[in-house]
């Protein structure tokens, strides 16, 4: 147990109902989105993985001497 004193009005410090309702992201201003717009060079392999890219062709040489 802490040796510091509890107040009795802490119930009063917090905010209502309905003032929480609006949530963290409330007084935010929404961002206007172009369907337009194109996707970003960062963007363009989101989800890629080693798994998933497609196969690479060997580099000449590595593929050996011709038979």
């Amino acid at each position: 147990m802490s040796d510091l004193p509890r107040s009795d009005d802490g119930a009063a410090d917090q905010p209502d109902a309905a003032e929480q309702s609006d949530g963290r992201l409330g007084g935010v201003q929404p961002l206007a989105h172009d369907d337009d717009e194109r996707p970003r060079r960062e963007d363009m392999s989101y989800g890629q993985t080693i798994f998933t890219r497609p196969p690479v062709s060997l580099p000449r040489w590595l593929r050996g001497r011709k038979r």
